[in-house]
C-alpha cells in the first residue's frame, strides 16, 4: 500500500538573505540596548477560516461549524458576521484586527508570527489549503507590519496536525 502524499512534503523556507519575501522577514535588527523595554506584537493562533459562513450554524455539533452545509435543517444559533464561538475567525475580521493592531503598535520595534494560522479543519490540511491561509496572513503583514517580522510554525501548520520530525 502506498503512502499519501500529504504526509510527506516540505515547504522550502528562503534563507535571510533572500529577497523574495513580501513581508518584512528580511530587514535587519540592529543590536539592542539590553536595559530598554520594547513594544513588540504577536500574531498566533487566529485559526483563520476563509470558508466561514455568517448565518450558518454556529452550534452544529461537529468539529467546525460556522460554514455552508447541505443541511435541510433551520439555523438555530446563528454565526455572527464578525465571528461566533466555538468557530473559527472570518478573512474579514482578521483583516479589521490588523488594522487595529497596526494603528495601536506603531512604536512596535518586532512582529512575531508564532502559527496555528489555519482553521481546525484538520481532516482536510494539506500542503495547498495550508499554504493558502498563511499566505493571507503573510499579506496582512506586509500591509500592516511596519517593522521585522519574525515567523515560527505552529503546530497546526503541519500535516497531520502536530508532526514534526525530529
Amino acid at each position: 500500500m502506498g503512502q499519501s502524499k500529504n504526509l510527506y512534503w516540505k515547504i522550502d523556507v528562503p534563507k535571510k538573505s533572500d529577497n523574495n519575501l513580501n513581508f518584512k522577514m528580511n530587514k535587519s535588527i540592529a543590536r539592542r540596548d539590553d536595559n530598554k523595554i520594547y513594544q513588540i506584537m504577536q500574531i498566533t493562533d487566529i485559526h483563520l477560516d476563509s470558508v466561514y459562513f455568517s448565518g450558518g450554524e454556529s452550534d452544529c455539533g461537529e468539529p467546525l461549524c460556522c460554514r455552508r452545509t447541505d443541511q435541510k435543517s433551520s439555523v438555530k444559533t446563528r454565526a455572527g458576521d464578525w465571528g461566533s464561538y466555538p468557530c473559527d475567525m472570518p478573512v474579514d475580521t482578521v483583516r479589521n484586527a490588523f488594522t487595529e493592531m497596526s494603528r495601536n503598535a506603531k512604536n512596535a520595534e518586532l512582529w512575531y508570527w508564532t502559527g496555528d494560522i489555519v482553521p481546525h479543519d484538520v481532516w482536510m490540511y494539506d500542503k495547498n489549503n495550508n499554504l493558502m491561509n498563511s499566505e493571507i496572513i503573510a499579506k496582512f503583514l506586509d500591509e500592516f507590519a511596519q517593522t521585522p517580522v519574525i515567523l515560527a510554525v505552529g503546530n497546526h501548520e503541519t500535516v497531520p496536525v502536530n508532526r514534526f520530525d525530529v
